[in-house]
């Protein structure tokens, strides 16, 4: 039977989130926990599952982290478990710190690197994300996020070439073809990985072993059209919503704010359909929603949530910040947050951990749990499998066999689990993607 309540671990955990993120919004800070020794133990493992550890560093350690102001007992376990929390979470922010330094300075080399070469790119996610936390550096990520600014007017999504040899989803005239953009990827000294295992991005690692993502398009593309297509229209438009950000201190090409709300939101509903995501980018929402909104903004977003079908998405997230992490209703009532289903949604994402890393039997989130909905997710997942051969119907039931085989082989040798199992999850997950109304619009 799935929980669907939360742990008073996992509010506890919450509720000192809060207070980290808090320090951006001049609110009050110090708050008892209330929390026992046990607690805090089982606390400290889910931030770290969860990665927002090192964000607990001013809190924990900072001049309001003393065991007395935080309601625990004071006896020799307590303070001794206090005294763990406190170096566990030092030792958090101090491999965090330098990691995001030397991802600033990778994603700015990278940057200055590709604009040289006449190619335009847009950094998503990681310091992009950063730039609105109180202490951007305790922000942690493992990687490099890079868009190629731009789509062909005809927005195709495949992945082929035109006549021209342009590629879709590629970039405008007069900028370099997929092969060139790998090319001069290899001479900045980074190369492919080993899998490529998304259609809107290729992978590449440094011999430091530090992953970039040169994404062709924002998310992978969806089951239905409307986030497709919304997806068509926002990479043409991403260029004219590019604004240049000082960020720690270096200057970096990034999305205004409407945009950087309509990637993140895209992002998060991804890895929510997927496995899943941790409580990390619900605190990125929190962070980008902390300081206010003009009208012009607000507008903005609503429009695009409203044209590309993800209100209630941005509802569901919304409201699980506003009941959880104290987001202010009232600066965020345009995206009329949902306060009834927040402890559900966010019992899905405590579940999930980060990008779905808590249990190998997860996987996608369907509109249901019927047959028709494991095949129509089946065939969606043939079609990113084979873009170009799957426009031909009469190929199709070969690629259906090819989808099942690469499935039933990525049970056994990657995930190392039953494919019944991993069915069953999925039927779970979708049941209660139904309770939550997740495509509702």
């Amino acid at each position: 039977m799935q929980k669907e309540k939360l742990t008073s671990e996992e509010k506890a955990l919450l509720r000192i989130l809060a207070e980290a993120l808090s320090a951006s919004t001049e609110k009050s800070a110090g708050s008892p926990w209330n929390i026992d020794q046990r607690q805090l133990q089982q606390l400290s493992v889910a931030a770290r599952k969860h990665a927002v550890l090192p964000l607990l560093y001013d809190v924990a350690c900072g001049k309001s982290g003393e065991t007395q102001d935080r309601g625990l007992t004071e006896n020799s376990e307590s303070a001794a478990a206090w005294e763990s929390f406190q170096q566990e979470t030092k030792a958090a922010a101090r491999h965090t710190v330098p990691q995001a330094y030397h991802l600033l300075f990778l994603t700015k080399y990278l940057v200055t690197f590709l604009e040289t070469h006449g190619v335009s790119v847009i950094v998503l996610k990681g310091v992009s994300a950063a730039a609105d936390y109180p202490v951007p550096e305790l922000r942690k990520s493992g990687d490099v996020d890079l868009l190629v600014a731009g789509v062909p007017e005809d927005g195709r999504l495949n992945g082929t070439f035109d006549k021209s040899g342009r590629e879709h989803p590629g970039q405008p005239e007069g900028t370099p073809k997929r092969e060139d953009l790998r090319r001069m990827m290899a001479e900045a000294g980074f190369h492919l990985t080993e899998i490529q295992d998304s259609v809107h991005h290729d992978a590449y690692v440094s011999s430091e072993g530090i992953e970039v993502e040169l994404h062709l398009l924002p998310a992978e593309p969806f089951e239905d059209s409307a986030r497709n297509d919304g997806m068509k229209t926002r990479m043409r438009q991403c260029p004219a919503h590019c604004i240049r950000r000082d960020i720690m201190g270096v200057e970096f090409p990034v999305l205004d704010r409407p945009y950087q709300a309509w990637h993140l939101l895209l992002h998060m509903l991804q890895h929510f359909l997927r496995a899943g995501f941790g409580l990390k980018l619900l605190c990125d929402w929190y962070v980008l929603f902390a300081r206010p909104w003009s009208e012009k903004e607000k507008l903005e977003l609503t429009g695009i949530l409203r044209e590309d079908g993800l209100c209630r998405y941005a509802s569901l997230v919304t409201g699980a910040c506003v009941n959880y992490l104290g987001l202010d209703a009232s600066d965020v009532s345009f995206l009329n947050p949902d306060a009834a289903h927040a402890e559900q949604f966010l019992r899905e994402i405590f579940d999930s951990e980060e990008f779905g890393h808590s249990d190998s039997e997860r996987m996608v989130a369907m509109k249901g749990a019927r047959l028709t909905d494991y095949i129509r997710e089946f065939h969606h997942q043939m079609h990113l499998n084979y873009p170009q051969k799957g426009k031909h119907v009469p190929l199709w039931p070969a690629l259906w066999t090819l989808t099942l085989l690469r499935f039933l082989r990525n049970n056994r040798k990657v995930r190392h689990t039953s494919t019944l199992s991993i069915l069953k999850a999925a039927g779970k997950r979708s049941r209660r993607m139904e309770a939550l109304r997740i495509f509702d619009e």
